[in-house]
């Protein structure tokens, strides 16, 4: 209740007929005439300012290159509504949107200098009461791998009491701490939503004033790369084939990119696995030629990278000189790997130096692929790398001399009157190619029908020429065993059979040839003895060898006997020739002879 004019004025409260009532007592001055005036409760609350109190939840999230800031407010207002709401905020950051319900429009006047912190101005189509939730998304560009940036506070205008939850997280690739803190108290996470509370790194904060602040230092993190390389080195006699299998652990961060070294003169021929590597580039030249291989997407943990590439030789004989990819030094924890030296058959190797490798026993390697046309012959392993050196070496490389082997498979059939020979001479070349054969026979039987054909196989090829020689050139003749002495020829011992005269024949190919060629032999020879027409009668038959010749390694051959079904054969007398099964695959492996034998020889020549 208002008096006017008054002195002095005091209210209590009285009790008229059951009725509470205002009494007023006042001394007024001297006048004609007093203005008394008194209003509702309601309505003098009315007209009473608002009483505002907000709760703030920021969550600073700090990615590789942006960080994000947003902010909820909320409001709680009494006494009357309130139409408008203004906000300081940090002036470091773009605000890109503001939600809330019943917003009209929201503005951020110009600032001096575009410096200083950014009033947020916040306009309703109606006031509000009670409760009432803003919020704000704002972020920041970060280009910077290390930086500082001011935590400052944001502050909600006209209101009674402030206070505010602070959440802040960042990627694996960025590191954040809070520095010089103000006013700010580190509080459990658990009082963060559920979706943050469990992420990685996060830290909570707790403020009661609107001077809190501090600096966000941020930094980019490093990926930790831990490497293993199992290398397949193949010497061939015209190339250099390397193959690669490089075990990654990416630990802290991941990665969208790999580098290595890969001097010349190697050529990459392939990177993969083709779901995971989607390019790769060479760059530079000579020993400093690096290979940049892009990934499909940023990988972390442990995957794995195959490589595959190839280099020149001018020579089978020729050094070979050779550097491994090494893994880019940088991030490099841990660098381990293992080599594996493959040869071809005919080429023999010696190591000569050894760049940052170690011998390795063959047995001990990683056994983890193979080579066409080469076989493992060492094996080596690195632990300890200088990245400023190369780590490789060099092998002196000897071509083996061209060694022939060859396996006589014959078939004598002895038929009324015939003896008919199929030999089936199959040579072994290793090492280095040829394309001249020999064989031999005894000169009674080159006489005779005598059939030379080359491989049936139409892949091999065909034969140019067979000429017939009255012996072997010099340099097929065979080496006499360590310790032998020459002889002196002597005469022939009364009664001794005549020495057999052979004859050679040169089988010429129409291209060189390494690995297996068949040769046959087919003859056939007819007999009659002065007792044939006398049933019971004997008849001796002399079976003629046929064997591979020139300068052998080796030479084994089987024998297979068959008759017509009206001979019997006796007791056979032999030279050199071991009795055999004739029905063991053992002792007679070629399959169309064992098929019709009835007797059965083998030799080792």
């Amino acid at each position: 209740m208002d008096v006017k004019p008054m002195l002095a004025a005091t209210t209590t409260q009285a009790d008229a007929a059951g009725t509470k009532v205002t009494k007023l007592q006042a001394f007024l001055g001297s006048t004609k005439s007093v203005e008394l005036s008194w209003k509702p409760k309601t309505q003098a609350a009315a007209e009473l300012a608002p009483v505002v109190i907000a709760e703030q939840f920021q969550h600073i999230n700090v990615a590789e290159a942006l960080i994000s800031y947003d902010v909820k407010f909320t409001y709680d207002i009494r006494r009357r509504g309130v139409d408008s709401f203004n906000v300081q905020l940090p002036g470091e950051f773009r605000v890109i949107a503001v939600e809330g319900a019943n917003i009209s429009r929201w503005d951020i006047p110009a600032r001096p200098g575009n410096r200083g912190p950014q009033n947020l101005q916040v306009k309703l189509f109606s006031p509000v009461k009670d409760t009432y939730a803003l919020t704000v998304k704002m972020e920041r560009f970060l280009k910077e791998a290390t930086v500082e940036i001011p935590l400052s506070p944001i502050v909600t205008q006209q209101v009674l009491r402030r206070t505010g939850l602070i959440a802040i997280t960042h990627s694996p690739r960025r590191s954040v701490e809070l520095q010089a803190a103000k006013d700010l108290a580190r509080v459990d996470t658990a009082r963060l939503p559920k979706a943050l509370r469990n992420r990685p790194g996060v830290t909570a904060w707790r403020f009661i004033t609107a001077n809190y602040g501090g600096k966000l230092a941020i930094a980019s993190v490093a990926p930790r790369i831990t490497v293993n390389q199992l290398w397949a080195l193949g010497v061939h006699p015209d190339r250099l084939e390397l193959r690669g299998r490089l075990s990654y652990t990416v630990e802290r961060a991941g990665v969208f990119e790999l580098t290595m070294d890969l001097p010349e003169p190697w050529e990459v021929l392939s990177v993969g696995p083709d779901k995971l590597v989607d390019d790769h580039r060479l760059s530079g030249r000579g020993a400093g030629r690096k290979l940049y291989v892009l990934l499909k997407r940023e990988m972390s943990g442990s995957f794995r990278l195959d490589l595959s590439a190839r280099a020149p030789r001018p020579s089978p004989d020729a050094p070979v000189k050779f550097a491994l990819p090494l893994a880019d030094a940088k991030n490099l924890k841990m660098y381990t790997g293992q080599v594996t030296l493959f040869l071809a058959e005919q080429l023999r190797g010696e190591v000569v130096r050894l760049d940052q490798l170690q011998s390795l026993p063959l047995g001990r390697a990683v056994r983890w692929t193979s080579l066409p046309g080469v076989s493992p012959a060492m094996a080596f392993e690195f632990r300890s790398i200088d990245r400023a050196k190369p780590a490789g070496g060099e092998l002196k490389i000897a071509v083996k001399p061209t060694q022939v082997s060859a396996v006589v498979h014959r078939l004598v059939n002895i038929q009324p009157g015939s003896v008919r020979q199929e030999a089936v001479l199959q040579y072994q070349v290793r090492y280095a190619p040829v394309d001249t054969l020999y064989l031999k026979m005894p000169a009674a039987l080159a006489d005779t029908d005598v059939q030379i054909t080359g491989d049936p196989d139409p892949r091999k090829p065909r034969i140019k020429e067979k000429p017939r020689l009255p012996a072997l050139p010099a340099d097929q003749q065979p080496k006499a065993p360590p310790g032998a002495t020459t002889r002196p020829v002597t005469t022939q011992p009364a009664g001794a059979p005549p020495p057999v005269k052979w004859a050679y024949f040169k089988i010429v190919l129409q291209s060189p040839v390494i690995g297996s060629y068949t040769v046959r032999v087919t003859s056939r020879e007819s007999f009659r003895s002065a007792d044939a027409d006398k049933a019971g009668k004997p008849t001796t038959v002399v079976v003629h060898p046929i064997l591979a010749a020139g300068k052998l390694a080796d030479q084994r051959g089987y024998i297979a006997v068959a008759k017509a079904d009206t001979l019997a054969v006796l007791a056979p007398a032999s030279k050199n020739l071991i009795s055999a099964d004739p029905g063991s695959a053992a002792d007679l492996p070629y399959s169309p002879h064992r098929r019709l034998a009835s007797l059965a020889f083998k030799y080792n020549a």
